[in-house]
């Protein structure tokens, strides 16, 4: 056992298919040191294919006032940039509650993507969509999405459906998966740093947070002449005053490095 109040290693050997284990050595107590290993250690294993990421959090909705992933989602950037942590974020925003919008950006998301990867300016985009769980103590990584629309109450816009299917092509309640390894990030994860702190769920619920996973997960098997280069991830996260906002910020900057190194 490690002492997780002062170095952490994450060996991803099994996430990364053949590159080096302990790829991230994090110094909790030395922000410049964790900042040259990470960057120097980053930058040999990744041999170039960085991912570029998209995030997406959620305003206030039915019952939730102030959304921890509204602050999220407006502050990684922010926050990758100041610790210089090696992640290229491209774009981040804030959804409202509402399966008319989230239709919308999800659509934006993707014209984007596929411009960026058909023009050769990027190797891999990333999505990772924020929700948060007011009853949650820790992050759930969602491993799928149900094409089940059952709200438990209207949508910002009013919208109030139960037992629809999100998209009419496919069967009620077909389920979609992300490429990501969920099992093996959880494990990763919850290694050291943020011990227990993270599971691994096949739940995200039927309110507006699985609308979106489903929307996207679909959007990505569309584009089928690139979808090997495109990872999308859902992560539910606690309020803040389970875990507050700096320790959110570090884990979903660790979450992203990751997921950088770790293939679809």
């Amino acid at each position: 056992h490690i002492d997780k109040g002062n170095w952490y290693w994450y060996n991803v050997q099994s996430l990364a298919q053949g590159r080096a284990g302990d790829l991230l050595s994090i110094a909790d107590g030395s922000q410049q040191r964790r900042k040259n290993n990470m960057a120097e250690k980053m930058a040999a294993e990744n041999d170039g294919q960085d991912a570029m990421f998209y995030i997406t959090g959620f305003g206030p909705f039915a019952g939730v006032s102030d959304n921890p992933t509204k602050v999220l989602s407006e502050k990684l950037a922010n926050y990758v940039k100041q610790n210089e942590i090696p992640i290229t974020i491209k774009h981040s925003c804030v959804l409202k509650v509402a399966a008319k919008v989230v239709r919308e950006e999800i659509d934006r998301i993707y014209s984007s993507i596929e411009n960026m990867i058909s023009e050769h300016k990027v190797n891999r985009a990333v999505i990772l969509h924020l929700g948060v769980n007011c009853g949650g103590t820790r992050f759930q990584i969602e491993q799928c999405a149900y094409n089940d629309a059952s709200f438990r109450v209207a949508d910002e816009l009013g919208f109030h459906p139960q037992d629809v299917r999100i998209i009419p092509d496919y069967p009620f309640e077909e389920k979609f998966e992300t490429s990501l390894p969920v099992s093996n990030l959880c494990k990763t994860l919850n290694k050291n740093k943020w011990y227990e702190q993270v599971c691994h769920s096949v739940d995200p619920g039927r309110f507006v947070c699985n609308y979106l996973y489903f929307h996207s997960l679909n959007a990505r098997r569309n584009i089928q002449h690139i979808n090997s280069k495109i990872s999308v991830l859902f992560v539910h996260c606690p309020p803040f005053n389970i875990v507050s906002e700096d320790k959110q910020l570090q884990f979903f900057a660790d979450l992203l490095q990751l997921i950088n190194v770790t293939k679809s």
